[in-house]
């Protein structure tokens, strides 16, 4: 019998399309469903269930694929891939669809080791989508695949199309809000991430450029234009004989922008205070042990297309000047860092592996080169 043009075309229906829907249930469904996902199992075993059914009714490609175990990695969850596990091909076919997608499982919650979520010591971990997310798109993403406008959508769509798969199957309605709070996440991340790139060739702009200019070579011209520019008139009047009065080099969140309401003047002003950009290294302090309440806010004169990039809550790492007129304005912008920006501890476990017992002998008066002699055995070895 030849199959139907409905088959045929879905044999291609890959589930990640932008108005894909799972198919309805059947009463049978919503029955198991419910048994599955009962609220009284464990979140680990529901969740679990909810992630290799996903994967199941989902046709991943290899992008898909290592961005999808990615994320879940960021959330303590293995997806790695297991050696063959004794079932073979008589196994496979008299199993019915739900048996084979237990045998071809590979996701899994707990148990995996000291990289990942352990039912044994849970209180080291909370459950949290929206950070999960946040943590995935801005560092995982950015630090994997940079700028790369295509591959940040199609994570974005893909963490997306899960978040609206656990919704729907209501695995864990505990959570409802943080998913929802997490889809909104894939929604801005695409475009603040253009946004931040596009910054991070254009800055520090063509006013802090003449402002520094100015202070450097004592340009009459450069003074002319920056007074034609200037948002507001400084607290001394502008000469040709400004000058640098410090120089530092900080992080600064964004507070907000206040643009120009005029056609005649074409910056405004950037609001900013200290912050610090947590990238887990041990010797510098982190965002939670700084204290910032009291910081004064900073201003900084930006063009308005500049301005309309910015969104409340980036972060800038950058070199910044003030002038004996009170002005301030970015010599260097080192790093910049979506709204969302989020470092997880999780991250650092990337490549970590589990220590184990070594069995080469140590140094000794007879052998002082006895480690020297097995570095060189391994790497015959590996050849």
């Amino acid at each position: 019998m030849a199959k139907s043009k409905t088959a045929k075309s879905r044999k291609h229906v890959t589930g990640f399309e932008e108005f894909y829907a799972d198919a309805p249930m059947t009463p049978a469904d919503a029955l198991e469903k419910k048994q599955i996902y009962d609220p009284a199992r464990p979140f680990a075993s529901r969740i679990e269930e909810c992630i290799q059914r996903f994967r199941a009714r989902r046709r991943f490609d290899s992008m898909r694929g290592a961005i999808f175990n990615k994320y879940l990695f960021l959330g303590g969850i293995d997806a790695s891939q297991r050696q063959f596990t004794g079932k073979d091909d008589a196994d496979l076919a008299e199993a019915d669809t739900e048996q084979i997608r237990s045998m071809t499982a590979v996701d899994f919650v707990g148990g995996s080791g000291t990289r990942f979520y352990d039912g044994s010591n849970s209180d080291e971990w909370e459950v949290d989508f929206e950070v999960v997310v946040k943590g995935f798109l801005s560092r995982t993403m950015i630090d994997w695949n940079m700028y790369d406008k295509e591959a940040i959508q199609t994570a974005a769509d893909l963490v997306k199309n899960f978040l609206n798969y656990v919704l729907m199957q209501d695995a864990c309605p505990e959570y409802r809000d943080n998913i929802i709070a997490a889809r909104a996440i894939c929604d801005i991340a695409a475009v603040e991430f253009r946004y931040v790139h596009e910054l991070t060739l254009e800055l520090p702009g063509p006013f802090n450029t003449l402002a520094r200019r100015l202070t450097l070579d004592q340009d009459l011209d450069a003074l002319v234009e920056l007074r034609r520019v200037l948002p507001q008139a400084p607290s001394e009047e502008l000469t040709k004989d400004m000058r640098v009065v410090s120089t530092t080099e900080g992080s600064f969140q964004v507070l907000g922008v206040k643009r120009s309401d005029t056609e005649h003047t074409p910056t405004g002003w950037l609001h900013v205070k200290p912050t610090i950009i947590a990238h887990g290294w041990g010797n510098l302090p982190r965002p939670e042990e700084a204290d910032f309440s009291d910081a004064e806010t900073l201003n900084f004169v930006l063009e308005n297309d500049l301005l309309a990039k910015f969104k409340i809550g980036m972060k800038i790492h950058m070199t910044v000047c003030k002038l004996n007129i009170g002005i301030l304005f970015i010599k260097e912008v080192h790093e910049i860092r979506v709204s969302f920006d989020t470092f997880l501890p999780q991250y650092l476990m990337t490549d970590w592996k589990d220590p184990v017992p070594n069995e080469r002998p140590p140094p000794s008066v007879e052998n002082p080169n006895s480690e020297e002699k097995a570095m060189g055995a391994d790497m015959k070895a590996e050849d």
